[in-house]
């Protein structure tokens, strides 16, 4: 019995140390992982709007109340050339049929489609995956954000954007976040 006991402290001090070791790692490495996603958020940001020259996360209270009605929105940011406001830019998260497709999207003061990009998701390789590809991406450039996106085999209205052939779930997933994107952009920003 007092081998046991003897064991028993020994594994929980052991596990004690471990846990307090990933703790300190965690709160180190944490903070540089969230650096390292904002970048690569902005550098994709970046693409749609070339002569921006600032990008300013919206305030936190306007954020948290458009993500309390629209579950898809992440981050919200207002890319500036001066002090001129020249779109705003979305992170979004949706479900495809691999997982989360995790998605970034431009929208020019316009009221047009500055551009999407697919900066993460699970989908098959050649099929679904053909999501951050062009033609696809392509198809949302310059459409008018007053309507919801619907996906065609053929897009030739405002509204609509490449269907990729077998990958529909993949295809309705982007849509469903470029759709709440497109939604908060409409309701919030444009004039």
């Amino acid at each position: 019995m007092n081998e046991t006991l003897k064991l028993g402290l020994v594994l929980l001090l052991v596990c004690a140390i471990s846990g307090g070791v990933l703790a300190v790692s965690n709160s180190i490495t944490a903070p540089i992982i969230a650096e390292i996603e904002k970048e690569g958020s902005m550098g994709a940001f970046g693409e749609f709007f070339p002569e921006a020259d600032d990008m300013v996360a919206v305030d936190e209270a306007l954020l948290a109340d458009i993500m309390s009605n629209n579950s898809f929105i992440k981050e919200i940011y207002e890319v500036k050339k001066g002090e001129e406001i020249i779109g705003y830019a979305f992170k979004t998260v949706s479900n495809g049929y691999g997982g989360d497709i995790v998605a970034v999207s431009g929208f020019n003061m316009d009221g047009t489609i500055a551009g999407i990009k697919v900066v993460e998701h699970g989908e098959t390789p050649n099929l679904g995956g053909k999501i951050e590809e062009e033609p696809f991406r392509g198809s949302f450039t310059g459409k008018n954000s007053a309507n919801e996106l619907v996906p065609s085999e053929a897009p030739s209205a405002d509204n609509e954007v490449l269907l990729i052939s077998g990958a529909t779930v993949s295809t309705k997933g982007v849509l469903a976040g470029i759709n709440g994107a497109r939604e908060a952009f409409v309701d919030n920003f444009l004039n």
